[in-house]
């Protein structure tokens, strides 16, 4: 659930003062996105597993197509590759970095391009100061 909105939660942080966590889950809200999910399809597969142990689908149902399948291993494979996807995101996530360089008399400088937006007639054009 929290994976889940993590988008939102990031939206009120800075308002009340907790800046470093809407840092942190801006920076890896793909991650945790991508942990919800496949938390659910391992869940999925754990619960076909036991459905097709003990049988407990009828002769002509949906479910009856699980029988052809070894489940066990469907929900290991499922498991080997959600552990490897998301842990391979996080990793990504943690590599990403800014352009931040340090001036000489201490102040940090943010090499960021520029940006326009035009709405209504209206123009606004952001840039960074000149040096």
């Amino acid at each position: 659930m929290i994976a889940c909105c993590a988008h939102h939660i990031t939206d009120v942080l800075p308002i009340i003062g907790l800046s470093a966590a809407a840092v942190f889950l801006v920076k890896y809200q793909l991650p945790f996105i991508l942990l919800g999910i496949f938390s659910n399809l391992v869940g999925i597969t754990m619960m076909l597993n036991v459905i097709q142990k003990h049988k407990l689908y009828q002769k002509e149902s949906i479910l009856s197509a699980i029988r052809r399948y070894n489940m066990k291993r469907v929900r290991n494979i499922t498991v080997v590759l959600s552990i490897i996807i998301v842990s391979f995101s996080f990793l990504l996530a943690s590599c990403k970095t800014t352009n931040v360089t340090s001036a000489t008399d201490g102040a940090v400088e943010f090499d960021l391009p520029a940006k326009t937006n035009s709405e209504n007639s209206v123009s606004i054009e952001v840039t960074t100061p000149p040096d």
